[in-house]
Parts: structure tokens; sequence; C-alpha cells
């Protein structure tokens, strides 16, 4: 995480094992950068400098490549994957979106990159996709969406000029 740079590098993914958990490489074998809005990097560096706060109180520093959010006060270990969506499912009932998954939220940011134009590669390196053919197959309804409303664009841009050649006739 480098929040003077506003990225988060993805390099690597826990998961359970019998004891607990363990590292593994993401599933394209490859690192990625995401970067961040200024609402994240702002509540990131928050909490940064509280997690920091209380390693002084008990006399550790945090290593280079902690875990950003760990149970522990030295961060050398991740919350269990599976805590993680217990957490997120107490989160969401609480507010009433009960029916909602937690690997909805991934879904929801593609569709809304999407939807708002942002191009396919770069949604792709945002969800990890190794080929942005994968997104494409996932999310063709959406490109299809974008693709009405570029037809409806090029209409309008058109329309007029049609309207006025005839009336100059």
């Amino acid at each position: 995480m480098d929040l003077k740079l506003g990225i988060i590098e993805v390099s690597r993914s826990v998961v359970v094992v019998p004891g607990g958990v363990a590292e593994k490489t993401t599933k394209t074998d490859t690192s990625r950068d995401v970067a961040l809005d200024p609402v994240g990097i702002a509540l990131l560096e928050e909490y940064k400098d509280e997690v920091i706060g209380w390693a002084k109180v008990v006399g550790t520093t945090l290593l280079k490549d902690a875990f950003i959010f760990s149970p522990f006060i030295d961060c050398t270990t991740s919350f269990r994957p599976d805590n993680v969506t217990s957490f997120f499912i107490r989160v969401r009932d609480s507010v009433g979106v009960k029916g909602v998954r937690l690997h909805d939220l991934r879904h929801f940011t593609a569709t809304q990159l999407i939807g708002a134009g942002v191009d396919v590669r770069t949604v792709a390196g945002r969800l990890g996709h190794a080929d942005p053919s994968i997104t494409l197959r996932i999310y063709s309804h959406l490109i299809e969406d974008r693709d009405r409303a570029a037809a409806a664009i090029m209409g309008d841009v058109l329309g007029p000029t049609k309207k006025k050649a005839r009336a100059a006739r």
C-alpha cells in the first residue's frame, strides 16, 4: 500500500488451511496495482495511523509487507477470509440488504465502471482479469448497453445535421 501514490499492490491472497491461514499467489500469479480514490486514501491513512499507534503502545513496529487488516497488533497475519465474510454478513444484515453477497461488490464495481464508460482493459485490470476478454464475456450485456448509448449519441450528432440540410432545400 502506497498512500502517497494512492495505490494498493495486490500480490497475494489468503486462504483457509487446516490450523489457520496461508498466503498464496494471486489466481493469475501476477501482482497488480489498483488506484485509490481520495476518500479511500483518507480512510486508509486514518486506519494506518491508528494501527501504528497501537503497535507503538506495545513496543513493536510494523513490517513493510504487513497486512492492512489483521487481528494481530503486528499485522503479520491476515484476518481469516471466512471471518471477513462473516463480518460482511453482519454489516449487510444490519443495513437491510440480506440478499447481497460479498462477491456481489465485485460485480457492482465492474457494472458501475463499465456503465460509466471506463474502458474494458482498465476494468479488467482492476478486477485482476489477466485477459480483458474474460471481462467482456462476464459483462457483455453491459458492453451492449454502452454500444446502444454510443449509437444514440451518434444519432444525436448526425440527426440535427440531416434536419438542417432538409430545411435548406
